[in-house]
C-alpha cells in the first residue's frame, strides 16, 4: 500500500520476461578459444618478410637486419628440436645480453617451449634452486658464466649447451639451409596432409551461358 492507503496501480502493458542481459555480437565458441594463432615465435618471420633489410638490432659487433635476426631464430628453433625440446618444455638461458639470447627467446615461442632467463648475478646455490624448481631440461651457458654454469650442472644434472661452442650464431647462419628445411618440414607436419580439391570440372572449364 502507498502513503494514501490504496494499493499501487500496476504499470500498463505486458511485464517483460526476466532473463540474462543481452550482449551484442555472437558469443565466442570453443573453436575461437582453441584456435592456434602464431605468437612471438613468428614475429621475426613476419618482420623479415615485410622489411628484411631494416635494422633490427645494434650490437657491439655491428647491426643485424630483420632477415639476419630471423635466420638466427630459425637456426635456434632447429637446434632446440634437435635436442628434444618441444611444446611445454622449459630451458634456461644463463648469459649476458647477446643476439643469441633473442634467438633463443623467439625460438622458444616457435617450438612451443618456455625460455627461462636466469640471473647471472646470483650464486650457484640460488641458481640450482631455480633450475630444479622450474624443471629445466636444457641450459644455455654463456662464456662469461662458464664456471658458474658448471657448478649448476654438477649439482642438478641438467643438460647444458656452451655458447658459442654448442651454439655459434655465425655457424648457425651458415647452416641456415638445413635449419629452414627442418622448419618447413615441421610446419607441414603441423598442417597435416594437403586438402584435396572438390570434385568437378576445374574452374577453367566452367562456362557461363550467353
Amino acid at each position: 500500500m502507498n502513503a494514501f492507503g490504496s494499493d499501487p496501480v500496476p504499470p500498463s502493458g505486458p511485464t517483460p520476461a526476466a532473463g540474462p542481459a543481452s550482449v551484442s555480437g555472437p558469443a565466442p565458441g570453443p573453436s575461437a578459444r582453441t584456435r592456434h594463432i602464431p605468437g612471438i615465435g613468428y614475429w621475426t618471420a613476419k618482420a623479415a618478410f615485410l622489411h628484411p633489410h631494416r635494422t633490427a638490432l645494434v650490437t657491439n659487433e655491428g647491426r643485424l637486419s630483420y632477415q639476419e635476426l630471423e635466420e638466427g631464430v630459425a637456426a635456434a628453433a632447429a637446434l632446440l628440436r634437435a635436442r628434444g625440446v618441444g611444446p611445454g618444455d622449459r630451458f634456461g638461458i644463463l648469459m649476458w645480453n647477446d643476439p643469441r639470447f633473442l634467438d633463443l627467446l623467439f625460438a622458444a615461442g616457435r617450438v612451443g617451449a618456455v625460455a627461462v632467463p636466469l640471473n647471472w648475478r646470483l650464486a650457484a646455490p640460488e641458481l640450482v634452486f631455480q633450475v630444479e624448481d622450474a624443471g629445466l631440461v636444457l641450459l644455455f651457458v654463456g662464456p662469461e658464466q662458464a664456471e658458474l654454469g658448471d657448478e649448476v650442472v654438477r649439482a642438478t644434472g641438467c643438460r647444458a649447451i656452451r655458447v658459442p661452442e654448442g651454439y655459434d650464431r655465425a655457424a648457425a647462419a651458415l647452416g641456415l639451409g638445413e635449419a629452414q628445411s627442418a622448419e618447413r618440414a615441421h610446419r607441414r607436419s603441423e598442417a597435416g596432409p594437403p586438402r584435396r580439391p572438390p570434385a568437378g570440372p576445374p574452374p577453367s572449364h566452367v562456362r557461363t551461358p550467353r
